[in-house]
């Protein structure tokens, strides 16, 4: 019967029909209640908690409970957290239950609620005289916690009267004002929010008074020059030998008060960015302290004649005596021309770079600068940032090792330490591998290509079928199709070669000089292609180097060695085929692929770039170059990655 009804409504329900159910499947013995406030969890403030998340509180009429969840939902849905989970006000709270027959039904808590602020603690605050007549200073150096509302006031009170705003509700200053002077009173400060007032801190004492102090009426701070900012104070009231006191701190600083600046410190106590005194009538500088990077500064100064003066505060002005630093700095062939590029801290100035030959000494930043001494051939960047985006380009210097050394000077005339490249060599190739190169097929190139499985047809525009490659290690290891019968054939393309789905083999079987630590390198784009081997032969299912959508089987088969990954020079930690094809296929538009330590050296067949022929794993995406090698040196590595990399 029950389910003759459920198919009813299902009908009803797809003819447009609305059908709720009054009757609930499953049902609370004490259906969860109780409300959690802000920073509470429920394991510790959730009275029969222990009940609402037994299973054994449930009965279903269509099966067993299977599941209670605690959840709390996140904006977009609901997850399951741990009861000890520490709440926040607004989080929406259930408890979910399932029964054996998938039936759910959640049992809705009351959103967490906030709590009133927390206490101001001694540390957050502090008050002083303004020494103006009947005025305290009270400064806010930390706001406490709101208990999930925002603050809606901050407030004061003297002497336990009446409390009245701040007007604050950040880190600020305020002032208390209407006071008898020399009458010693009692600061409490309390934090309000939607949810009511927070408990009053513990009261802070201050005496406001008058004074004769000196009154600075301007400061001004002038511009660098001899190592050293001058300062000009305008005051009234002061005499020869009054004490003049400062400090220099970033302008987006609180202001100190009078006390800390005649103690040499920032707001809140803390150590300003540098300070220093004399006595009237001057004159008065400030050499600052080594190190500060260019920023807007504020000075303060105080007159101390006795009693201590007003704050007076300088327009902002720049600071900058900390030199740039360049790191990473790195050269490279860029088809015949060398581009140079390092990363600098700083976005300001000109960074230059000069070439030199890598057998010479390094050149000076002045000659760097000036294009002097052994140096070839200068170059700058004038927009640096402070980033890896800095360089330029030297172009087409003559075939030979040479490195770039380069130099940043700030806006201010800070001088970096000089840097250098590696070497980079003009007019490298896998040729200059010598006798570890065993094959190399150039596919950008149509003079390498042929129509026809021979060479009687070559390929002279894209397009073109390609069924023979031409090996250029000059070793003979050319390759070609139709040595199985489905292998199907290349498409020719301008800078790149479509595999196509093709087998490639080797027309030598077998190839010589074959070791057990291999090295295979493919610059290949992606192109969606979702199943391929970097490396096979044809005698059975034998491949290394396989990438596959969705295949979490081995990388090799038949082929053994210590076999190590790595796409565009980062290696892989021993990935699975899908691993290793969500590597690759995260890279465009073109990916250097290379697997090394392949041991190839019992083997006999013919063998297959990015394909196992017989067995139609093949890649049917663009090439553009493919080298194999025996093992390299991490140099030779380098350069050869290097080269692929300008390729791409």
């Amino acid at each position: 019967m029950r389910r003759r009804i459920r198919n009813a409504i299902a009908l009803l329900r797809r003819r447009g029909w609305r059908v709720s159910r009054v009757d609930q499947i499953i049902t609370a013995t004490l259906a969860p209640a109780g409300t959690l406030y802000d920073g509470e969890n429920a394991a510790g403030d959730l009275a029969d908690l222990s009940t609402y998340t037994d299973t054994a509180n449930y009965a279903s009429t269509e099966g067993t409970i299977a599941s209670v969840e605690y959840q709390r939902y996140t904006g977009e849905d609901w997850e399951t957290i741990s009861t000890d989970t520490v709440l926040s006000a607004g989080n929406q709270l259930r408890i979910l239950v399932t029964d054996s027959a998938a039936n759910t039904r959640a049992f809705t808590l009351p959103t967490v609620l906030a709590i009133a602020p927390a206490q101001f603690q001694t540390g957050d605050w502090s008050v002083a005289d303004l020494g103006t007549g009947g005025a305290l200073r009270v400064t806010l150096s930390a706001i406490p916690d709101d208990g999930g509302s925002a603050l809606t006031a901050i407030e004061y009170q003297v002497d336990g009267g009446s409390w009245a705003t701040s007007g604050l509700l950040d880190p600020g200053t305020f002032d208390i004002t209407g006071l008898t002077d020399d009458v010693e009173v009692d600061i409490a400060l309390r934090a309000v929010n939607a949810a009511g007032n927070g408990t009053a801190s513990t009261t802070k004492a201050a005496t406001p008074t008058s004074s004769t102090a000196a009154t600075i009426t301007s400061v001004s701070v002038g511009a660098y020059s001899a190592g050293a900012y001058p300062i000009t104070i305008g005051a009234t009231g002061q005499e020869d030998g009054d004490d003049l006191y400062w400090v220099i701190v970033p302008a987006a600083d609180a202001a100190p008060s009078a006390s800390e600046v005649a103690a040499g410190q920032a707001s809140g106590g803390g150590s300003p960015s540098d300070s220093g005194s004399g006595a009237f009538p001057g004159p008065f500088s400030d050499t600052v302290v080594g190190g500060i990077e260019r920023g807007s500064y504020v000075l303060y100064a105080v007159i101390d004649n006795g009693d201590l003066s007003n704050v007076g505060a300088s327009d902002a002005f720049t600071v900058d005596t900390d030199a740039p630093t360049l790191t990473s700095p790195t050269a490279s062939e860029n088809t015949g021309d060398i581009d140079w590029s390092v990363t600098s801290d700083q976005a300001e100035g000109t960074i230059y770079a000069a070439l030199y030959d890598s057998g010479d000494a390094e050149p000076s930043a002045s000659d760097i600068i000036n294009g002097t001494g052994d140096v070839i051939d200068t170059d700058s960047d004038a927009s640096p940032a402070a980033d890896g985006s800095n360089g330029g380009t030297f172009a087409t210097p003559a075939n030979a090792t040479y490195k770039v050394a380069m130099v940043h000077v700030d806006d201010y005339g800070n001088v970096s330490a000089v840097v250098s490249s590696a070497e980079v060599t003009l007019g490298w190739t896998p040729l200059d591998l010598g006798a570890k190169l065993i094959a190399w097929y150039d596919l950008t190139d149509f003079a390498n290509l042929y129509q026809t499985t021979d060479t009687s047809t070559p390929v002279t525009t894209a397009g073109q079928s390609v069924n023979r490659i031409t090996d250029l290690s000059g070793n003979g290891n050319h390759l070609t199709t139709g040595v199985y019968a489905s292998s199907g054939n290349g498409l020719s393309l301008t800078g790149a070669l479509d595999f196509n789905g093709a087998g490639f083999t080797t027309v030598t079987a077998p190839v010589s000089d074959l070791t057990s630590t291999m090295e295979a390198f493919a610059l290949l784009d992606y192109d969606g292609w979702t199943n391929w081997c970097l490396l096979g032969y044809n005698n059975g299912d034998k491949f290394a180097g396989r990438a596959q959508n969705g295949n979490t089987g081995a990388t090799e088969l038949g082929i053994t060695g210590t076999i190590v990954h790595s796409v565009n020079n980062v290696d892989q930690s021993s990935p699975n085929r899908d691993q290793l094809f969500d590597a690759i296929a995260a890279e465009t538009p073109y990916v250097r692929q290379r697997a090394r330590g392949i041991d190839l050296s019992a083997v006999t067949q013919a063998l297959s770039p990015l394909s196992v022929a017989n067995t139609g794993i093949r890649y049917g995406g663009n090439v553009r170059q493919y080298v194999l090698t025996t093992a390299l040196t991490s140099g030779e590595a380098a350069s050869l990655d290097a080269w692929l990399a300008s390729q791409a």
